[in-house]
């Protein structure tokens, strides 16, 4: 499974790869994912100072720079930069170079969105490369992390930078590789690049490779592609406990520090509430925990009798404590009564009673297992009637603070409930739309529930 940090081990083991050829390049035939001469350079000592600053809340990037840059240096900094971190008063010098780009993976980790990103990575350029193409380059590869990290397609990447930064990224790898092989070491040529390169590749090793063909700064353009790839496919375990064997303990200390901070910092209880006849191990729940690995996602299986069914949901609220209530359909009519949380109601069904189709007196088969073994429920007149008596007072505890809270998603094509206008009326403006039906599939949930939630948390 794929880490948070795996951005920055990427990133890193770029950068060693990449070490051993630098100024120098290397053919194709004769590449080697480790070679003898391959060591950590000032890409991975001004990686690790932006990891640690980052997971040290209310301290100065400056700092951190510096204290690391005067440690370890000779590890390769431009002459630029050495002056800097030697200075008395150290100043930014206006640099485009590729070392914002390259320092910066550790914050596509950290960000939760784009514009987070966009902010967090501006801020970790400025102490030396203020230059607008330094900043841009550091944003660049901070939002390609964040979307790789949200298992976006490369398409959609690469539409997202150009969009955001006006790259040119529809030139091929081949136009590259077949190009003049030069040292580049500015942001203009160093991050499109070093994108294109991952945007060719089919695994992190052949990211690497493509990225060492490219540039003679072979360390910096694998460290940038290498950020990228690592949050997009991940890094293998043999991969990084070679690379571990390069670096000094206390930069591998920073980087499980760095861990533990972003999933102290992101990790939420989710409770989703299913729909009419479904249960706590529908496919709904098992894409939730899938996609949302870093939150504890808890199910509940609801009671079918309304009356038992309330009190049971706001009771197990009160004992999850949950940072987010999510429901589809019947579940997102319950989550939006839960109203001392933050609630995502999907399609919510506020109008069970009228569904002839669906609650009809009977003894039918639950669509998934249940965890008490109950394979089948029962729906009597009384039940019916006990929805009819909770519909008519869905909305009487919905007040000012607790309609903040609440959001309500509809898919466009939903002919099975349509309660947008109703929901509208308590809830404007925070309603949304999405291209599909009632029933949850997993693209839907992948293009618009799961970064809904991300918003909301």
């Amino acid at each position: 499974m794929k880490s948070r940090v795996d951005a920055v081990i990427g990133a890193i083991t770029g950068d060693i790869i990449g070490s051993a050829y630098e100024f120098v390049g290397v053919k194709a035939e004769k590449f080697k994912v480790f070679d003898q001469n391959c060591n950590f350079t000032d890409d991975t000592v001004l990686t690790i100072a932006v990891a640690d600053w980052l997971s040290s809340p209310g301290t100065r990037l400056q700092d951190f720079l510096i204290r690391y840059a005067r440690k370890y240096f000779d590890a390769g900094y431009g002459p630029m930069f050495r002056k800097w971190c030697l200075s008395s008063n150290p100043q930014p010098y206006n640099s485009c170079g590729n070392g914002s780009a390259m320092r910066v993976s550790a914050v596509g980790a950290v960000a939760n969105s784009v514009e987070e990103a966009m902010k967090l990575a501006k801020e970790s350029a400025l102490p030396t490369h203020n230059h607008p193409e330094g900043i841009k380059g550091a944003q660049a590869i901070a939002v390609a992390v964040v979307l790789a990290r949200q298992d976006k397609t490369k398409e959609e990447i690469k539409a997202t930078l150009q969009e955001l930064f006006d790259y040119d990224l529809d030139r091929t790898y081949l136009d590259l590789y077949n190009g003049k092989y030069t040292f580049n070491v500015i942001c203009q040529t160093t991050v499109p690049e070093a994108l294109i390169s991952f945007f060719a590749s089919e695994s992190y090793e052949d990211c690497i490779f493509k990225a060492v063909l490219t540039n003679k700064d072979t360390d910096t353009a694998s460290a940038v592609a290498g950020a990228v790839a690592g949050a997009y496919y991940g890094v293998s375990e043999k991969i990084k406990e070679k690379a571990f064997t390069y670096l000094p303990k206390e930069f591998i200390e920073v980087i499980d520090k760095l861990d533990k901070f972003v999933t102290k910092e992101e990790s939420k209880t989710i409770v989703y509430l299913h729909g009419f006849g479904s249960s706590s191990m529908s496919n709904t729940v098992k894409f939730l925990k899938k996609f949302l690995p870093q939150h504890k996602v808890l199910a509940p299986d609801i009671p079918v009798d309304p009356a038992e069914a309330l009190p049971f949901l706001r009771d197990y609220c009160r004992k999850t404590n949950p940072d987010l209530v999510i429901g589809t359909s019947m579940g997102g009519m319950y989550a939006m009564q839960m109203h001392e949380y933050k609630r995502i109601c999907v399609n919510p069904a506020l109008r069970m009673s009228e569904l002839s189709k669906v609650l009809m007196p009977g003894t039918f088969e639950f669509f998934n297992p249940r965890l008490d073994g109950e394979t089948h429920f029962t729906i009597t007149e009384d039940i019916i009637q006990h929805f009819r008596e909770m519909e008519a007072h869905l909305f009487d505890n919905v007040n000012d603070d607790n309609r903040q809270r609440c959001w309500g998603l509809f898919g466009d094509e939903d002919t099975t409930v349509n309660c947008k206008e109703e929901f509208s009326r308590y809830f404007s403006p925070n309603i949304g739309d999405f291209h599909g039906g009632h029933r949850m599939n997993n693209n839907i949930l992948k293009e618009t529930v799961i970064p809904f939630i991300s918003t909301i948390l």
